[in-house]
């Protein structure tokens, strides 16, 4: 099994400043009202990857998990942002000229969305929204199963994603489902193999 990994310094760096954002913002929210949800949230994905020009590699989705926070200011055009930590994989079936060979290619990502959203519906206890975001994605260490091809082996250390989502408030609780299409290379420049995902996640409201 190989695997890659690079300096966690300025990851760790923008998660102290956004707890210590949390933390500020909370402390405001206790004294006077403002339209601010703070969301902590965990979820499960499906990701895999889309890959140009595969003459004799085919991808395959793997289940991985998500937990983060998120942030939505307004009351009904929103401004979102949050910080979640992703572990997520890929698989590739390999034609050679014996048989189809299954390898894995697993990461574990640091992802940034921002954007806005809009809420469709709105009462006091049940609300649905819908979003876009842009996405950066900083990768904190992959690993690859020893057949994985070459060409392939080298994760981007940040990439970039478009995101698109549909949440319901349901008191405080949240659902969330997303899609997210990378719009960068997550890996090589070789085949220009970019990542794709769902998640579903479940929050409450701070």
């Amino acid at each position: 099994m190989q695997m890659f990994s690079i300096s966690s310094w300025k990851i760790s760096s923008c998660c102290i400043a956004f707890l210590l954002a949390i933390l500020c913002t909370s402390t405001v929210k206790a004294q006077d009202y403002i339209p601010l949800v703070i969301n902590p949230k965990v979820g499960a994905n499906f990701s895999d990857l889309v890959i140009k020009d595969a003459n004799t590699l085919r991808a395959a989705s793997q289940l991985g998990w998500n937990a983060g926070f998120d942030f939505r200011f307004g009351t009904k055009l929103l401004l979102m942002g949050g910080i979640h930590i992703y572990g997520q994989g890929s698989a590739l079936e390999i034609q050679d000229s014996v048989s189809l060979r299954a390898q894995s290619l697993r990461s574990s990502q640091l992802k940034i969305p921002f954007g806005v959203g809009y809420k469709v519906f709105r009462l006091d206890y049940f609300n649905v929204w819908v979003y876009a975001n842009g996405v950066l994605n900083l990768t904190m260490h992959s690993f690859h199963d020893d057949g994985w091809p070459t060409e392939l082996a080298e994760v981007s250390q940040s990439s970039l994603g478009a995101r698109f989502g549909l949440g319901f408030d349901i008191s405080r609780f949240t659902v969330e489902l997303n899609y997210e299409q990378g719009i960068s290379d997550y890996i090589s420049d070789a085949l220009s193999a970019r990542n794709r995902l769902v998640t579903l996640a479940l929050g409450y409201k701070l």
